[in-house]
């Protein structure tokens, strides 16, 4: 399992998956399935879980599952 916290004060910049500004605004935890990527060679985050954490203003992000890339 792979996590990193997020502050709201700073601007988060992702390709993938792509969260939109509004919902990270809500400061609610939620959960993410990204789709399967063709051609992607190695492994990716199938999943991903975020926490609101209300007391510090920040998400905690967690990638509870990888999928294998093809080949």
């Amino acid at each position: 399992m792979l996590a990193y916290g997020i502050n709201m004060s700073i601007t988060l910049r992702t390709s993938e998956p792509i969260i939109a500004k509004a919902m990270l605004m809500e400061k609610e935890s939620f959960d993410l399935v990204n789709p399967e990527i063709p051609g992607l060679v190695g492994a990716y985050p199938a999943k991903l879980h975020a926490e609101f954490h209300a007391t510090r203003q920040e998400y905690r992000i967690i990638f509870p599952e990888f999928a294998a890339g093809s080949t």
